[in-house]
């Protein structure tokens, strides 16, 4: 009984403590490690998924540009590995999204693959019936994951190969993270 008294006190105590904004870079506590903000890299259309390649670059999708990105973080030179076309983009969550380094990427293993999700336009599969304009651009937006094949040699994505497609797209939501 009397714990419960005592952390029920706790709890009062600390629910009264004030709440604090989160500091700014200015009034970080001394002795703690500084940090140096810098733009390594711009120009990007709609920048979605980041990730460390195994090549010690950044690897990026951009979502309205249909384009996947590699950052070289050293100089911020920025080398596109594949421009996908078909990427469409009418809303705020869709177009090249996902993005997955296979695990044997650049290991030797034959594996050299990368995997994204991106909204694309199919007018040979049925309209979405919950789209009540015909003409609307989500009436024929699907979405697919292809798997894309990395040449070391030029740095580049090619060989797609669709995994998944058809799956219902919409003008929000369409996840894609992979």
């Amino acid at each position: 009984m009397r714990f419960a008294a005592a952390l029920a006190v706790s709890l009062a105590i600390g629910a009264m403590a004030p709440a604090f904004a989160q500091d700014t870079p200015d009034a970080a506590v001394a002795g703690t490690k500084q940090f140096d903000m810098k733009v390594l890299a711009d120009g990007f259309e709609g920048p979605w998924e980041i990730t460390w390649g195994p090549d010690g670059w950044l690897w990026l999708t951009e979502r309205v540009g249909g384009k996947i990105t590699r950052v070289n973080p050293a100089d911020g030179s920025k080398q596109v590995a594949i421009d996908i076309a078909e990427v469409s983009a009418p809303g705020g969550q869709d177009g090249l999204l996902g993005l997955a380094l296979d695990p044997g990427l650049l290991q030797g293993t034959g594996n050299d693959y990368v995997y994204a999700a991106y909204s694309y336009v199919d007018k040979d599969l049925p309209k979405h019936d919950w789209v009540a304009d015909p003409f609307s651009p989500y009436a024929n937006l699907f979405v697919k994951i292809v798997r894309l094949t990395y040449n070391e040699a030029d740095g580049t994505l090619g060989d797609p190969v669709e995994l998944i497609a058809g799956m219902p797209g919409q003008n929000d939501h369409n996840s894609g993270r992979l």
